[in-house]
């Protein structure tokens, strides 16, 4: 698994936890725009799995170059970000071909 760059993991959208993880080289994991995917939510750790039949899709967009980026953006409970965060500042983001984990970033726990 590589390790991408953390994420905030005290985001909002409406009032709502937000997990938004737009990295450009999510391609380079088999991830891209509309590509089916699970979601597993565990006590600690979300799991993006790449499945072709999974009931979700990555959001994306384009680049100003006209390039497709996928990006992942979740809502969730209060309670079901704190239970991955454990207390830290950011979530961190592991990647290998077809499966992405976030977890608590525990190099932020207490900032």
């Amino acid at each position: 698994m590589i390790t991408l760059k953390p994420i905030k993991g005290t985001a909002l959208n409406r009032g709502k936890p937000r997990i938004w993880l737009s990295e450009r080289d999510l391609s380079a994991f088999g991830f891209e725009w509309k590509t089916p995917v699970n979601i597993v939510w565990a006590t600690d750790c979300i799991t993006i799995l790449k499945d072709e039949h999974g009931k979700r899709k990555m959001n994306g967009r384009l680049n100003p170059k006209g390039k497709s980026l996928a990006l992942l953006d979740m809502t969730c409970s209060h309670e079901q970000r704190e239970s991955i965060r454990m207390g830290c500042a950011k979530l961190k983001v592991e990647a290998e071909h077809g499966r992405i984990v976030i977890s608590a970033d525990f190099d932020t726990l207490g900032a």
